[in-house]
């Protein structure tokens, strides 16, 4: 198994620290990961992206190169990245930040992450949120994994921040019921 994750955006979202925290409930949970990122020398407010591998077995090569799993927080980002996603893949994207174009074979999911964390009162717990949703998507990672996760690489506003995750997974977990019905 080899599960490849891209998170990409502007600097400033949490793109980077949201790698850290999936690698980090990979490894706990028994599995094999590596995690790179990229940020143009802008850093806040420049392109960001942060790329992890999860696998059963050694991960020889550690860069994505066709993402199982996409987000996308920035239009730029989606531009940037869209091709790359796999057929069939998932994409996860701010309905306020991207505008995404059709015709591909993938499951999307819009969530208003930056609003439902503003809504929180910490715009900076989108990424929380996003993690949320990767949680309940790629099925790959355990929720509780990436709570604990959460708990151990998150210093300020640890309560807000698990509030978020909590909230971006129950999000998702209610779009798949909307779909299946």
């Amino acid at each position: 198994m080899r599960y490849e994750i891209l998170i990409a955006g502007r600097g400033g979202q949490g793109v980077v620290l949201a790698g850290v925290i999936i690698g980090y409930a990979a490894i706990t949970s028994g599995l094999n990961a590596a995690q790179s990122q990229s940020y143009g020398p802008e850093a806040r407010g420049g392109k960001v992206r942060s790329e992890i591998i999860i696998s059963d077995g050694p991960v020889g090569y550690p860069k994505v190169r066709r993402p199982n799993l996409l987000v996308t927080l920035s239009q730029e980002a989606y531009e940037a990245y869209i091709d790359s996603l796999r057929e069939g893949g998932i994409l996860i994207y701010d309905e306020d930040l991207v505008r995404p174009r059709g015709g591909r074979r993938i499951e999307s999911y819009p969530i208003p992450a930056t609003r439902m964390a503003e809504e929180l009162g910490l715009r900076l717990s989108a990424n929380m949120i996003i993690l949320g949703a990767i949680s309940a998507l790629s099925g790959v990672l355990k929720p509780e994994a990436v709570e604990e996760a959460i708990k151990k690489r998150v210093r300020r506003h640890l309560e807000t921040n698990l509030k978020a995750f909590r909230r971006g997974l129950e999000y998702v977990e209610r779009l798949k019921g909307d779909q299946r019905n």
